[in-house]
């Protein structure tokens, strides 16, 4: 069995059209509607393949069937772009002090695969480069980052200035602002 033959989730029409087209279009964690706009580009001998695990257990990018037919289309030079947003990026920071190591797995694959693909179509003689795009939220607004580095800042501001710390333990001997029994002597 293949490596289209091992992927239950493609139809035998779509297997034929995958392997006789020259230019895959790689759209990773699609979500499960998919988007027209990116499929408006499957025409000629380009074919867009959308995936997403929540369409489809088989879609799953760690799945080992799925992962080897995308490296075979990247390592023999047909992977033309690979695009995607990948998943449960809000949860990148720590999770009762672990970090979700699924979401960082996905991301790797993402660029792996862009990697492979560009190695592949050097050794192919292809001219062009394979397009990489990595779709990421834009984050914070500048008012909201304003406002917390601003908090950040009093923080400082209120560990550096006298309080509870320097009442116990007293200040710097380098400081000359402060008579010797002030400090930490």
């Amino acid at each position: 069995m293949g490596h289209y033959e091992a992927n239950g989730w493609l139809t035998p029409a779509q297997r034929r059209k995958l392997w006789s087209s020259k230019r895959w279009i790689v759209h990773l964690f699609a979500g499960v509607e998919g988007h027209w706009q990116i499929m408006r580009l499957d025409q000629g001998d380009a074919m867009v393949i959308e995936l997403d695990s929540a369409r489809c257990a088989g879609q799953d990018l760690l799945r080992s069937e799925t992962w080897r037919m995308l490296l075979w289309g990247a390592v023999t030079g047909k992977v033309d772009v690979v695009m995607g947003g990948p998943p449960d990026r809000v949860h990148q920071h720590c999770r009762g002090g672990e970090r979700d190591t699924k979401a960082l797995q996905l991301i790797a694959r993402m660029m792996w695969l862009f990697v492979v693909a560009q190695v592949g179509r050097e050794v192919h003689g292809y001219q062009r480069d394979v397009g990489f795009i990595l779709a990421y939220p834009e984050g914070i607004s500048k008012q909201e980052r304003d406002r917390r580095d601003h908090e950040v800042e009093q923080m400082e501001d209120a560990q550096r200035v006298g309080g509870r710390s320097r009442a116990y333990a007293g200040v710097s001997t380098v400081n000359a602002e402060v008579s010797f029994w002030d400090t930490r002597l």
